[in-house]
């Protein structure tokens, strides 16, 4: 089978309501802000192009952002995540077999962890990583899906879709919590700051 073609998408347009005043995506992880990381794993594994939202405080994210990302920006960010992942979606080109979307609040998510989903990749299908039972990010989502993940409101995500189309999913067991381990407040922020 010939490589496909697969974009990534790292949603980095949430507003850190639950970080007293900071904005998560800024905040240091191992001495780089956390989206930083996010977005140079995305663009290591060789997937294009790799596509990030901003929203909340879009020009001090994009800022620091690695050179190599498309930078979209979401003006409806306070509406919830699946405005973001629309803005995305919207952006990628319309020849992809796959995306992959990642979150910028995983600081320790690698290249070789959105290669995994890739290789793991069929037509059709959603491969998901999993760790101790629980499914984390990135995940990667066959084209077909674009379209019902622009429809998505609110807060909820795609994981809808993955309850919707269980014979799609491609459950992928990953070597590492990396794909599990995300920043919501600033006790998650210290927790991780103390493994890096």
């Amino acid at each position: 089978m010939t490589r496909p073609k697969v974009a990534a998408v790292v949603l980095a347009a949430g507003s850190s309501t639950r970080m007293q005043g900071s904005h998560k995506l800024l905040e240091l992880v191992g001495g780089l802000p956390m989206v930083t990381s996010a977005v140079a794993a995305a663009l290591a594994s060789g997937l294009e192009p790799v596509v990030v939202v901003t929203g909340h405080m879009a020009a001090e994210v994009q800022a620091v952002l690695p050179e190599g990302a498309r930078v979209v920006h979401n003006s409806a960010h306070a509406d919830g995540l699946a405005s973001s992942l629309r803005t995305a979606l919207r952006a990628l080109p319309p020849d992809l077999d796959a995306v992959v979307v990642s979150l910028g609040d995983m600081p320790f998510v690698r290249a070789r962890h959105f290669e995994a989903v890739v290789q793991a990749w069929r037509p059709g299908s959603i491969v998901v990583p999993v760790r101790d039972g629980r499914r984390g990010n990135p995940v990667l989502w066959s084209a077909m899906f674009i379209d019902e993940m622009c429809d998505l409101h609110g807060d909820a995500g795609a994981k809808q879709i993955m309850v919707r189309y269980p014979e799609a999913v491609i459950e992928l067991p990953a070597d590492d919590d990396a794909v599990l381990t995300d920043v919501d407040d600033a006790d998650d922020l210290e927790r991780i700051r103390q493994r890096s």
